[in-house]
């Protein structure tokens, strides 16, 4: 919508970026391999410690990202509240 309206582009996209960001992290890393065998019970002990030591990183470093992403989301309408608010 933001690219239609020609308006703050730039958050749009680093809004959506975001997302991607994050899937690219989880594919790559094969976090998404690791979770899923520790989580049906067939991973062995290495992979189970592996898991273990990164999930609480990986998904604290995620939320920022997303909290990051919402707050600038949320700062597209405010900005407009602001703007009309403060003007003579």
């Amino acid at each position: 919508m933001a690219f239609i309206l020609r308006r703050d582009r730039i958050i749009a996209l680093i809004a959506g970026l975001s997302t991607l960001w994050v899937k690219t992290i989880f594919s790559i890393s094969d976090l998404d391999e690791a979770e899923e065998a520790v989580l049906s019970g067939i991973a062995d002990d290495h992979m189970a410690q592996f898991f273990v030591s990164i999930n609480v990183p990986i998904h604290t470093l995620f939320a920022v990202i997303y909290v990051i992403s919402l707050t600038l989301l949320l700062f597209v309408p405010l900005k407009g509240q602001w703007g009309k608010s403060h003007s003579p």
